[in-house]
């Protein structure tokens, strides 16, 4: 399952209401095995991330979401073996995400979200990863969160 973490901004509405933006890493690492050879291949994407969410519950410094937009990633580092893999494309994707938080300090929370996905894929990809063999996909997202 591929992992992402990041650093969200969301900015509040109103009481229940927010848009949440901000940047995140995720790494789709896989082993492939052939009667010739076995290669590891090591994508790191960089996204950002753009929902509307709603605050479904809050408990002191305690807080959980739901929350649906989308998200545009690039590749910013990948090998496949020992050789470097470019891809100067944008992937496309729409979220939808539940998630919970963990004020540290006012206005500055740790947070886990899963979070499903719809991967648009190219028409050509540079490389297959999960996300081309398996569009709709759950990954699993942590970091921390700002409140404006």
């Amino acid at each position: 399952i591929p992992f992402s973490f990041g650093v969200e901004i969301s900015y509040l509405i109103n009481p229940r209401i927010e848009v949440t933006s901000g940047v995140e890493l995720s790494v789709y690492r896989s082993h492939f095995t052939s009667p010739r050879n076995s290669v590891d291949q090591n994508p790191h994407y960089l996204g950002i991330p753009l929902r509307l969410d709603w605050v479904a519950w809050q408990n002191g410094p305690v807080s959980a979401w739901v929350g649906a937009g989308g998200k545009v990633d690039r590749l910013v580092y990948g090998k496949f073996g020992p050789a470097r893999i470019h891809d100067k494309r944008f992937n496309w994707s729409l979220t939808g995400d539940a998630g919970i938080q963990y004020e540290l300090i006012p206005k500055v929370g740790l947070f886990f979200s899963p979070e499903i996905s719809y991967y648009f894929k190219p028409s050509n990809p540079v490389i297959q990863t999960y996300r081309t063999e398996n569009p709709l996909m759950i990954t699993l997202g942590a970091g921390l969160r700002v409140s404006l």
